[in-house]
């Protein structure tokens, strides 16, 4: 019986070879598309290859190590792990399985000796494809060619010269200061500057002391999130600006953040200094006042990230690409430029002055900041809506149960009641809001939404590599909009310029394709366009003429540049 059983595998497997060898005209291939992320680099530095595998219908690649990989065969090209999308498979015989169209990556270490100039590589891509039936077909090598370029160790890349270095640090500390009057940021920074109006009867050291504090707030995010750059590049994810609002879990916090702050300011809660003498309360006072400057700034780093002013994307996109000491150095120009104003505030203290003197109108002013608050916490519910659906539902009943664990907080927890009634009304407020998280959130991911609703009209398409280079073959001019449901600067541009009739008229008049990419909840093919053409997030918009390169369009658009260059399109 067993004799049976092996000679009809033998002759199952025969059959197949067979077909391989002799009949594979029949044999679909498998399309790869392989770039190299960035191409310029430095000797002991790394680069990422992403291999997007285009899979036949009827066919799957199983999930396996030795057989579905890249490989670079040099001494001095150091190999990480391959990442795998494992939750874009689907398991077959207990084995994650890729169908349709998925992209592998392998971050790549130059040696610390690695010669520097031009270099050109052999990135071999290897799978084995296997027919939806169950029979698999002999495995498949395919070599690559790729150039790449080294400079020399401890400098940047040669395309990279010291004056272009400072040069994207200059944008960026640009782009800092110009982040201030953006909407997202704005309602916090209001707060930051009704606390210096409260503490413009205090001495001068005071004041610079908050100042500063507020700008090591800020100073600090920005590093955390520079350091969390780095550590996604050197393992090949794909990321961009305001990667952090892909996460539910990032945006649920942060936005019952902002919900707990925005009850202060309608004195639902108070934290009061004990009754020690003026002595103690003074002291008290400052400190809180120092740590709130300290908070503010790292929120204001957090409320920001939706936010791209103008330079900022061109530094960033810049950033990305180089080496972890130059991300580090325009992270830091940036934080400084969105520091300074309040820095040249604590520093010129008389500056202060001008503002009107504490009195009623500081309570009105409070209150309103807390409605703009909450302006800020529903904004930042729309973006959840977007990754996680109806569960959003649940997220809503949580706000509800925080804001009565606040409530019970301020009633019966300030220091002027008895300490069991504090440790009571502590306690209550942390069982509430844990048990209501607990009880009413899931933060699943889901596909988002958005994209079919932005095509209902039959206007925009959704975006695909595919796509572009289809319409470009047929000569057609193409628009491509990158953007985000967290993204400000998006909103403002579709309601600005994009969606106006104007605009949409001169489009159809000119026959151009208009196409979306949704990077809500991150995409690895939208992400590779971002490097590609240096930018650090969305919004990214992109207009090729019939024949000619991509035009690139800054952050925020006007009626003005738009038409202009549609003008250009050749009848």
């Amino acid at each position: 019986m067993k004799k049976n059983i092996l000679l009809f595998i033998a002759l199952f497997f025969s059959f197949h070879l067979y077909a391989q060898f002799f009949g594979g005209a029949d044999i679909p291939e498998v399309g790869i598309v392989l770039e190299i992320i960035p191409s310029e680099l430095n000797a002991g530095e790394s680069f990422t290859v992403f291999a997007t595998y285009e899979i036949p219908e009827d066919y799957h690649i199983f999930l396996n190590e030795d057989l579905f990989t890249i490989e670079i065969g040099q001494s001095d090209i150091i190999p990480g792990d391959v990442f795998y999308p494992v939750d874009e498979s689907e398991p077959l015989l207990g084995i994650p399985a890729f169908s349709h169209s998925v992209t592998i990556s392998r971050t790549f270490s130059l040696t610390d000796d690695f010669s520097s100039g031009a270099h050109s590589i052999e990135i071999i891509a290897f799978y084995q494809m296997c027919e939806d039936d169950g029979a698999c077909l002999l495995p498949v090598k395919v070599p690559f060619q790729r150039s790449i370029s080294v400079g020399d160790s401890g400098t940047v890349p040669s395309g990279s010269p010291f004056s272009l270095v400072l040069w994207y640090i200059l944008l960026a500390f640009a782009g800092g200061i110009i982040l201030n009057i953006m909407p997202c940021v704005l309602p916090l920074l209001s707060v930051k500057a009704l606390n210096l109006v409260e503490q413009s009867s205090h001495d001068k050291k005071t004041i610079l002391f908050s100042s500063l504090l507020y700008g090591a707030g800020i100073l600090v995010s920005f590093l955390i999130l520079a350091l969390s750059v780095i550590l996604l590049k050197s393992s090949g994810e794909a990321f961009g600006w305001g990667f952090q609002f892909q996460n539910p879990l990032f945006v649920t916090v942060l936005l019952t953040l902002i919900f707990i702050f925005s009850l202060s300011l309608f004195d639902i809660y108070t934290f009061n200094p004990p009754n020690k003498g003026m002595e103690t309360a003074s002291h008290y006072s400052a400190g809180r006042s120092y740590r709130s400057s300290f908070i503010t700034g790292v929120f204001a780093v957090l409320v920001a990230t939706p936010c791209t002013a103008p330079f900022m994307g061109a530094a960033l996109g810049f950033a990305f690409s180089q080496s972890p000491f130059v991300i580090l150095m325009i992270f830091t120009a940036l934080s400084l430029g969105f520091a300074l104003p309040f820095i040249l505030l604590g520093l010129f203290p008389a500056l202060i002055s001008r503002i009107p003197k504490p009195g009623k109108w500081m309570n009105t002013f409070k209150e309103f900041m807390g409605f703009l608050l909450l302006g800020t916490m529903v904004y930042l519910l729309t973006t959840l809506h977007s990754l996680i659906g109806d569960s959003i539902k649940g997220v809503l009943w949580f706000l509800l149960f925080t804001g009565l664990a606040v409530w019970i907080f301020g009633r019966f927890g300030s220091v002027v009641e008895k300490k069991s009634k504090r440790i009571f009304a502590i306690s209550s407020a942390i069982l509430i809001i844990g048990g209501s998280f607990y009880s009413f959130v899931d933060l699943t991911t889901v596909q988002s939404s958005s994209q079919n609703a932005s095509i209902e009209d039959g206007v925009w398409q959704v975006f695909s590599e595919e796509l572009v280079q289809q319409y470009r073959e047929e000569d057609k001019p193409v628009f491509v909009d990158f953007y985000a449901d967290w993204c400000t600067s998006c909103k403002v541009n579709d309601a600005a310029v994009l969606n106006r009739k104007r605009i949409l008229d001169l489009f159809e008049s000119k026959g151009v394709q208009l196409l979306k990419g949704d990077f809500t909840s991150g995409d690895r093919e939208i992400a590779q366009w971002l490097a590609r053409y240096e930018r650090a997030g969305v919004p990214l918009y992109l207009l090729f003429r019939p024949g000619e390169d991509a035009i690139v369009f800054p952050e925020f658009l006007s009626i003005g540049m738009v038409e202009e260059e549609l003008k250009k399109i050749k009848p």
